[in-house]
């Protein structure tokens, strides 16, 4: 059987292989480093994200709390669909995934990373830069929709997704501007940011 083609399914192959170094999501996922003020990660799932998703979408194991054992509870599945609801939708990749998918991918892959706000912003900046004034909020809407479909419907969607890249390498090094700790990280960010990994 061939792979799926569905836009969501790529990014989560992305998200996953940057995330756990096994883009099929067959490893454990397991990942914890010293300096992750995430702390222990499975398939990117850290105990902070699901208490922020509260007990109705946190509590993986169902036995009425948030802890740890959620996190070692993760499964490909599970994390395919908190990743749906808090990065993919919030930052409108499935919206524009139909006409700019590698840019989709892009943007949700950041989001797992910085935040679905954060995420947009990159965009919205990137689509400032290109000359397409819109208000940076961190909010997909229709202002942000309707100059990402100009720049893409002119032949420029590679320009918006380098300029987005771009933007994203910018927090990141904002990141360890403000806290040092966090330079471990930052060539790796920026390889993720600019697709080196594969």
């Amino acid at each position: 059987m061939s792979p799926s083609t569905d836009p969501f399914d790529l990014a989560m192959r992305k998200a996953f292989g940057s995330e756990t170094g096994d883009p099929t999501g067959a490893s454990d996922g397991l990942v914890h480093h010293p300096a992750d003020r995430g702390g222990l990660t499975k398939y990117g799932i850290t105990l902070k994200f699901l208490r922020g998703l509260g007990l109705a979408e946190g509590d993986l194991d169902g036995d009425g709390d948030i802890d740890i054992m959620d996190v070692l509870a993760a499964t490909p599945a599970k994390a395919r669909h908190a990743f749906r609801i808090s990065f993919w939708i919030p930052a409108g990749c499935d919206d524009f995934a139909h006409f700019a998918s590698e840019l989709a991918a892009e943007t949700f892959d950041f989001a797992v990373v910085r935040g679905a706000h954060n995420a947009v912003r990159a965009l919205q900046r990137a689509l400032c830069d290109l000359g397409h004034a819109v208000e940076v909020d961190g909010v997909y809407g229709e202002e942000t929709h309707g100059a990402l479909h100009r720049v893409v419907d002119m032949g420029y969607g590679s320009g918006l997704l380098q300029a987005t890249r771009r933007r994203q390498c910018e927090q990141f090094v904002r990141i360890v501007e403000h806290d040092r700790s966090q330079i471990v990280f930052l060539l790796g960010w920026i390889r993720r940011a600019l697709d080196l990994n594969a």
